[in-house]
């Protein structure tokens, strides 16, 4: 099997100084090329990144909870169905499972489906580690395809440059998501988050967009025309709210738009 950029580790590439110290995540050098291969999936690739073709995800019931993967286990068994994990967590909780993903098949079956892998997307890693994370969502996602669970494709980018990666491999009009969380705290972080969201819809046309976290006004205004949104605030938004019966944030650029936004528990 061809080896494709993500198994290209300090093993067996030659990595310069500037790269190294560029990367604020180096998950890619907690990984041997064996580790790997032994999970990798056979399916299309595609572009000269060799990004795994995923499954389109069409016509499912919306989650009523979204969750942290590593959290499974506070969901009673009455909820599992309607609840799916999400993996937008520290990238240091997922390395295990990298390391081994099919000891957690059975567990993630449980459950009404989960959302993909999320490695960390920085502005201020070197491509080539982005291009690494990017192509390993892909194909982690991919595998849990191919055992049956309903994964739900994950987008996640950095710059525009990153766009001709992070798009491969989606299907056309499948079901999308996306986490904003982190992602809004600078007029900068709008500005890409943005860009992002727009050509999402232009390349891939989602037939529904899952959002997990805040949705600021500047960056979603126009977006919910164009396509179905269920938003997903986050597990700490959620936790703040209930606290504070408060509905916004202090920032006026995080207030969650009043727009026609899917409610999934009334599905």
């Amino acid at each position: 099997m061809p080896t494709a950029p993500f198994l290209q580790t300090p093993t067996n590439r030659n990595l310069d100084v500037e790269m190294i110290f560029n990367s604020r995540s180096h998950f890619e050098f907690a990984l041997s090329p064996h580790e790997i291969q032994s999970w990798l999936p056979s399916a299309p690739r595609l572009g000269d990144e060799k990004i795994m073709q995923l499954r389109p995800v069409t016509d499912i019931p919306l989650p009523c909870n979204v969750i942290a993967f590593d959290k499974h286990k506070n969901v009673a068994s009455k909820d599992q169905h309607s609840t799916f994990l999400h993996f937008y967590v520290s990238d240091q909780k997922l390395l295990p499972l990298f390391r081994n993903p099919k000891r957690y098949i059975y567990r993630f079956s449980k459950f009404g489906g989960i959302i993909g892998p999320d490695l960390s997307v920085y502005r201020s890693m070197a491509p080539s580690s982005r291009t690494f994370h990017i192509s390993a969502n892909r194909a982690l996602t991919r595998l849990f395809q191919d055992h049956g669970i309903l994964t739900i494709p994950n987008v996640r980018w950095a710059f525009e440059s990153d766009f001709e990666t992070c798009f491969l491999g989606i299907p056309n009009g499948s079901v999308v998501a996306i986490s904003t969380h982190g992602c809004c705290r600078t007029l900068e972080d709008r500005d890409h988050l943005r860009s992002g969201v727009i050509q999402l819809l232009r390349t891939v046309a989602p037939s529904r967009l899952l959002v997990y976290g805040p949705m600021p006004k500047d960056v979603f205004r126009g977006v919910c025309e164009e396509t179905r949104i269920a938003h997903y605030p986050s597990e700490i938004a959620s936790a703040h709210t209930k606290s504070s019966s408060m509905h916004k944030s202090e920032n006026p650029h995080q207030l969650v738009l009043n727009l026609e936004i899917e409610d999934p528990k009334k599905e």
